[in-house]
């Protein structure tokens, strides 16, 4: 993306081609990491030790693409933001979904783990949740 930003490959519309890019690779990588259990249960392939690694990049793509709605798409204009999220629901799915990222990722230390226990483990089933509300966005999809 960074390429392509900087010679001018992004399209008519960069704005919404960089909102594409970054909004897949979160996807992308929220698959891959929920993906993870299930390949060292079917195939005996342990994963495990990149999974905290990947869900930080879902969650730094997430935000990137937070940010480019916020910043480039709308340029921090609270009033347009409510207008486009009242046009398009799908909006409000995925702003739902980066906010229960967001503890996920404030938790994600060996330090926090150890802190919150089996807490830890229940907080972050809430993934799963993310994965669903991310899927239900594509039904508001225009």
């Amino acid at each position: 993306m960074a390429y392509r930003l900087i010679y001018r490959k992004l399209g008519i519309d960069p704005v919404e081609t960089m909102m594409t890019i970054t909004g897949t690779w979160a996807l992308r990588f929220l698959l891959i990491t929920l993906a993870i259990t299930t390949i060292r249960k079917q195939f005996g392939i342990n994963f495990i030790k990149y999974r905290r690694m990947l869900g930080i990049f879902v969650a730094f793509y997430a935000l990137l693409h937070l940010l480019i709605y916020v910043i480039l798409g709308h340029s921090l204009d609270l009033s347009a933001i409510i207008q486009n999220i009242a046009q398009r629901k799908f909006i409000i799915a995925g702003m739902l979904a980066f906010t229960l990222l967001t503890p996920l990722v404030i938790t994600s230390t060996k330090k926090m783990m150890k802190r919150l226990g089996k807490n830890w483990i229940r907080l972050h089933k809430i993934v799963y949740a993310v994965f669903f509300i991310r899927g239900f966005a594509f039904y508001f999809y225009d």
